[in-house]
């Protein structure tokens, strides 16, 4: 009975081993290059060998008959990495489900039986192409036929006909139903991988398609001129001086940069990020920020659905940090809120004002004062009058910064002084000491 069982587990984990590497061959077809296991395939200076080159061989696909339109046969290319994982698929299910050959019904094995014998021969046959004809070495598609080379041996003991009587545990007969029944789960396995394929193949055809436009937008977002010109295209859509808060410091001659943000935003956490390097980096010398709030938290925004339930109490908790300590209280808060770990609630709230040094008890309190909550519904309006729908959203100079100038290069053109006349200089200003227009 141990026999039995370790010979079928043997099958089973060789079948989900040859498996793997199958499907990770069919991906490998969609990007040869980038391929995780490509990276472990070693290639010749010429590119003759690998698994990159030898996915892209003849002997990689197959032409199968299928009928077509007007009752016409054509031909489908199926990879031939496909029909490998379909095979391990195949075995896998018939041996985890009905174990070795039994006494009677045993005929039914003969199916899994011949399916190895002819797995067998076919890795033999390319194996036999590596070695003999111009096919690339694939280190890959080695391991697939050297699994397979283990696994024909192992199907052909486990459907021998038992010598002697099966022990007493041991189910006696193979019905047809259950041969018939694995027979159609695998087939939906292997329609399912190939609906995959299908489907990804379709989108690496449309991505192909779009390459070049990728190309021309990098170009573009790595040309000062150009966006500097969007930017400058831009409406104003805020004119009038944003009311501050008590510890803010005036803009004076600096022009204002506007940041609308969600404390559960992961883009807000990624850009917030970006924005500290830039200010840091020079752009800090010719703007000011101002940070107010967009929580997407039907809480205490209306007017977006509530897709982060505890957005608006973090804003208030960043407002109460301001209430008590100040503008450095704030940005310490604004920092630890986007930096913690877990779940944003009232312990987390008190915990990290104790951690930049506040009272947590009191941030507790003006968390839940009209002040701290006027303030972040004012935010909130002021967005919606901005047309704000979600976040990050940054305005400069009363401009909303389009995404494809959300860039270094953008940034570090603003921040780079007009040559002559104040460092509040218009996108236009800037724009002409870049260069001209192309």
């Amino acid at each position: 009975m141990i026999r039995r069982h370790g010979l079928v587990a043997a099958i089973v984990l060789l079948s989900t081993a040859g498996g793997g590497m199958s499907l990770a061959l069919l991906h490998a077809h969609l990007n040869p290059e980038g391929a995780l296991l490509t990276r472990f395939c070693p290639a010749s200076v010429d590119g003759g060998s690998g698994c990159a080159a030898a996915l892209q061989t003849r002997w990689a696909e197959v032409s199968i008959p299928r009928p077509g339109p007007g009752f016409r046969i054509v031909s489908t290319k199926v990879p031939v990495a496909y029909l490998g994982a379909a095979y391990f698929t195949f075995l896998g299910l018939w041996f985890g489900h009905l174990g070795r050959a039994r006494p009677r019904g045993a005929r039914w094995h003969l199916i899994a039986r011949t399916t190895a014998m002819m797995g067998g021969v076919i890795s033999v046959g390319f194996v036999g192409l590596m070695a003999l004809t111009s096919a690339p070495w694939c280190v890959w598609c080695l391991s697939v036929h050297a699994v397979n080379a283990m696994l024909v041996p192992l199907v052909w003991r486990a459907t021998e006909r038992p010598t002697r009587p099966t022990a007493v545990l041991a189910p006696t007969t193979l019905f047809p139903r259950e041969a018939m029944a694995v027979m159609v789960v695998a087939g939906l396995a292997c329609a399912g991988q190939w609906g995959l394929w299908r489907q990804a193949r379709i989108h690496r055809h449309h991505m192909d398609a779009l390459r070049p436009f990728k190309a021309m937008v990098d170009d573009l977002q790595d040309d000062p001129a150009f966006l500097l010109r969007e930017f400058a295209a831009q409406p104003v859509v805020l004119s009038q001086p944003v009311p501050l808060r008590p510890s803010e410091p005036p803009a004076g001659d600096k022009p204002v940069m506007l940041v609308f943000s969600d404390f559960e935003c992961p883009a807000c956490r990624c850009e917030g990020g970006k924005l500290r390097e830039r200010i840091a980096t020079g752009l800090g010398r010719l703007v000011e920020v101002r940070v107010r709030h967009f929580p997407l938290c039907a809480d205490c925004n209306p007017h977006v659905r509530d897709a982060h339930p505890n957005a608006c109490d973090a804003a208030y908790a960043a407002e109460a940090a301001r209430w008590q300590g100040g503008e450095d209280a704030f940005l310490r808060m604004y920092e630890a809120l986007f930096a913690y770990p877990g779940t944003l609630n009232d312990d987390a709230y008190a915990h990290l004002a104790r951690t930049i040094g506040l009272d947590g008890e009191r941030l507790l309190r003006d968390m839940r004062s009209p002040v701290i909550r006027d303030l972040v519904a004012a935010d909130i309006e002021l967005g919606v009058a901005l047309g704000i729908e979600g976040t990050p959203t940054t305005l400069l100079d009363g401009r909303v910064i389009p995404e494809i100038c959300e860039t270094d290069a953008f940034f570090s053109a603003y921040a780079t002084p007009a040559p002559a006349g104040p460092v509040h200089a218009t996108p236009e200003r800037r724009l002409h000491a870049t260069g001209s227009e192309r």
